[in-house]
């Protein structure tokens, strides 16, 4: 390889630079040893390495700090065409409900143009509304989160009332448990304070 010195930082490396200086350290070294002194040329070269080095981290952290400007820039970009995306997913939701309701407002199935037609269709599965007030308790999942040593208390000690504050603290959350809710649904069973609603969907042919 051409000698560093005498070449740009551009054609050389870290790493072929680091081992240019490696090997001038060791010149230097050995001079000092064998002549007890370093040879002016061999201090021009070391000097020269680690000008080279520094035009080599200089042009290795302008090329960073540029790419970090244009990750930055495509991460604004992207949260902007995020944000016209969201609203034109809105206005699209917007649009659609307002056709539905005048659709089932005035029992049409079909609205016919020059060039499409507007469909309102069942949804091929019902919405689940609940009212939590009226839902049975068996219908609610609770989850909760104990420390091992908790739980394996609670195992040897099922009846104690010692461990009813730490059970109470460890509930995390206590919802309707809808999957429960949706499968005895399905079977027909007759649920207080929860329905099946099929809906219906704008559909463009």
């Amino acid at each position: 390889m051409e000698s560093i010195s005498t070449a740009s930082a551009e054609d050389a490396s870290l790493f072929e630079i680091d081992k240019e200086l490696e090997a001038a350290f060791d010149a230097a070294s050995l001079e000092e040893e064998q002549m007890g002194a370093i040879t002016e040329a061999t201090k021009q070269r070391c000097l020269d390495l680690f000008a080279e080095l520094g035009k080599k981290v200089d042009r290795i952290a302008s090329y960073v700090r540029a790419t970090e400007l244009r990750a930055r820039a495509a991460k604004e970009e992207s949260a902007r065409l995020a944000a016209r995306q969201k609203i034109a997913e809105g206005r699209v939701v917007q649009v659609k409900s307002m056709l539905s309701y005048f659709m089932q407002a005035r029992g049409l199935k079909r609205l016919e143009g020059e060039l499409n037609t507007i469909r309102l269709q069942k949804n091929s599965q019902a919405s689940m509304t609940l009212d939590p007030l009226a839902l049975p308790a068996v219908h609610y999942a609770t989850t909760i989160m104990l420390a091992q040593p908790d739980w394996m208390r609670l195992l040897e000690a099922l009846g104690s009332s010692e461990l009813k504050s730490t059970l109470e603290a460890a509930v995390i959350k206590h919802e309707p448990n809808e999957r429960l809710i949706r499968t005895e649904l399905d079977t027909g069973k007759d649920i207080p304070g929860a329905a099946l609603v099929r809906g219906s969907h704008i559909r463009f042919a």
